[in-house]
């Protein structure tokens, strides 16, 4: 299992990566997290996250 600080980092990191990106493309990543949000599950989590 990882260790809380561990699962920190990398959403730290997922953090840094998806920055630029959520500001130039606010809409697919809104669109993402609807998707997540509602009902059940249409991507992982993870996967969510490398598609923007």
């Amino acid at each position: 299992m990882l260790s809380s600080g561990a699962t920190q980092g990398i959403d730290g990191q997922l953090d840094v990566i998806s920055g630029p990106r959520s500001r130039e493309r606010p809409i697919i990543r809104e669109l993402l997290y609807k998707l997540n949000d509602s009902g059940p599950t249409i991507f992982p989590r993870g996967l969510s996250h490398s598609a923007m």
